[in-house]
């Protein structure tokens, strides 16, 4: 598997592999990683991770796959969809539906998958976060709720799979 340079250090040998296959049939298997090579090939600017498949995997040889490597697992974790974040610099912030106004709050994020962040400070499990129009949000600022315009989303509390 290829593995951007910058992912290198969150994958190590034992980590469990999520293959699924590039075509219209969409065969899964499951996998886990035996080797990574720390060095960038040259070519394609990527790192190898080496991964066993199952000998009945039903994936094909020379198949197109992506892969999703479980970097972590956490149990109860707060997440939120990645669109709920805004950042001032490097601080991650979200806002927060609260009386029917907007309020800022400075999270500290955790571990992450394409679509979900964890939120390890700032935020708790079932505070609604704003994912639609956050980024024109001042503090304080009056909104219309879930209820109202289906634009708040409660963080959720769940074992996440992060890839």
């Amino acid at each position: 598997l290829g593995v951007e340079p910058e992912e290198a250090n969150r994958v190590s040998i034992g980590q469990q592999v999520q293959l699924t296959t590039l075509t219209a049939r969409g065969a899964t298997a499951s996998a886990v990683v035996t080797s990574v090579d720390r060095r960038v090939d040259p070519q394609n600017r990527l790192i190898a991770a080496l991964v066993r498949l199952p000998q009945k995997s039903g994936l094909l040889p020379g198949e197109g796959l992506r892969a999703e490597i479980v970097i972590a697992k956490r149990k109860n974790a707060v997440a939120v969809p990645r669109a709920a974040l805004l950042y001032a610099g490097e601080q991650a912030y979200v806002f927060v539906a609260s009386d029917r106004k907007a309020q800022q709050r400075r999270v500290q994020t955790g571990v992450h998958d394409g679509d979900a962040v964890e939120i390890v400070d700032g935020l708790r499990s079932g505070e609604s976060v704003i994912v639609s129009g956050n980024s024109v949000l001042e503090d304080g600022m009056a909104i219309r709720t879930q209820a109202d315009a289906g634009e708040a989303q409660p963080a959720k509390t769940q074992e996440n799979a992060i890839e």
